[in-house]
């Protein structure tokens, strides 16, 4: 048993509500029940933890009208936390599904909706603490009724949503084609070189950016699913009794595998970068597709996001696409392709177009065979496009049948 708060009896069920404004703990008759103690009324999720700590109430009334997700958000952390506290549910009338399915799922023992009668709440609190759950018939039976109708659409709304997302990729795949053959022209024009010259077709390319955005989402992705991973681990460690104690520690558990996940994906990226093309980046960008068109149940435990707020998720593909945008033009713009002995050099354009120069030593078989280290970028029928990273990045435009190439590994330029 908790202590006893001042001002309250031992055995009073002590209960604290965390509510939006104008809501009191004595619309909700709290404030005069007999063996019930209303110990705090919270109006800011973010105090909500450190208000349980002060008053170690038996009950928590939760709002599932509180902005976004942080009902669930509280419900889940007040579980994790300290399963012996009893979470209700408290919800609009008529109770809408969606909030009464997400509070039961995070945690919640049962709901009660705002215009509830005279002393319900009371009951409610009482049968919770004793029974563990309050779910009054009739309005179970509204909310089944309501999520009968929901099942009625959910397959053809699915198919609606993935035949618009594979339809909307159609001209996505266009208008990445036409910013590439921008970004190649624009980039490879400050150096004084062509797409052509070097018998590159930019729209071609996309596969460039597809496998760097996928590089992209299997290093960062990983992180997304560390809530639920810890989740899992810490369910498993229920029931190892004394030998699972760290594993029920939940910073603990993320932390350790926030270090592990950066581990991997920084080894993958340095030494095996296709293992995040073909394996994790897919991986994660069905999660995403999933959390996005709600189906999640159909992908494996391992995969399933907690929770993702759609419109936040929108609104973040947004900003990371334009900032992605803006950095790429910019180099693109301003600074073009630099070089050193092995290769190109740059902040990110070279890496997102597969801009790539071979050091090779180039043997002038139609004069008078002089040989000279130089960086390779490419040619056509006619002519080889040559950089002296030595001579202040100079490009040379030679004659392919004059020429003998030999790979290197490395320019070697000659003392002043």
């Amino acid at each position: 048993m908790n202590p006893s708060m001042p001002g309250t009896a031992d055995d009073d069920i002590r209960v604290l509500l965390v509510a939006r404004h104008p809501l009191r703990t004595v619309d909700l008759g709290l404030d005069t029940a007999p063996g019930i103690s209303a110990v705090g009324l919270v109006r800011r999720p973010d105090r909500v933890a450190d208000a349980i700590v002060e008053t170690r109430p038996h009950l928590v009334v939760v709002d599932t009208g509180l902005p976004g997700e942080a009902a669930t958000s509280i419900i889940e952390q007040i579980r994790t936390d300290d399963p012996t506290i009893h979470v209700l549910a408290l919800t609009p009338d008529p109770p809408p599904v969606q909030e009464v399915a997400r509070a039961v799922r995070a945690g919640a023992g049962g709901f009660i909706d705002i215009d509830l009668e005279p002393g319900e709440a009371v009951d409610a609190i009482r049968t919770l603490c004793a029974d563990g759950t309050w779910f009054k018939p009739d309005q179970v039976t509204d909310v089944l009724r309501e999520v009968a109708d929901d099942l009625d659409v959910t397959s053809s709304d699915r198919r609606s949503r993935l035949t618009t997302v594979v339809l909307g990729l159609i001209p996505l795949a266009g208008v990445l084609a036409g910013l590439l053959s921008l970004l190649w022209r624009r980039y490879l024009g400050q150096i004084g070189v062509r797409p052509v010259d070097l018998a590159i077709d930019p729209g071609s390319r996309v596969v460039d950016v597809v496998f760097s955005l996928l590089t992209f989402i299997g290093f960062f992705g990983p992180f997304l699913f560390i809530g639920t991973w810890t989740e899992q681990i810490q369910a498993r460690a229920e029931g190892r009794g004394a030998d699972g104690g760290l594993l029920r520690r939940r910073r603990l558990v993320q932390g350790a595998l926030a270090v592990g996940v950066l581990g991997i994906g920084a080894f993958l990226m340095v030494f095996a970068d296709l293992v995040l093309v073909l394996f994790i980046g897919p991986a994660v960008s069905i999660a995403l597709i999933g959390a996005v068109l709600d189906l999640q149940s159909e992908l494996p435990p391992v995969l399933r996001l907690r929770r993702i707020d759609v419109r936040r998720f929108a609104i973040g593909g947004v900003v990371v696409a334009f900032t992605l945008l803006f950095v790429l033009g910019g180099e693109a713009l301003l600074r073009g392709p630099g070089f050193d002995r092995g290769g190109v050099n740059g902040l990110l354009m070279h890496r997102v177009i597969g801009f790539r120069a071979q050091p090779v030593l180039h043997t002038d078989v139609g004069g008078d065979g002089a040989t000279r280290e130089v960086l390779y970028l490419g040619g056509n029928a006619d002519l080889y496009v040559f950089v002296d990273p030595c001579n202040d990045d100079e490009v040379y435009f030679v004659s392919v049948g004059s020429s003998r190439l030999e790979n290197i590994d490395e320019i070697t330029c000659a003392e002043p």
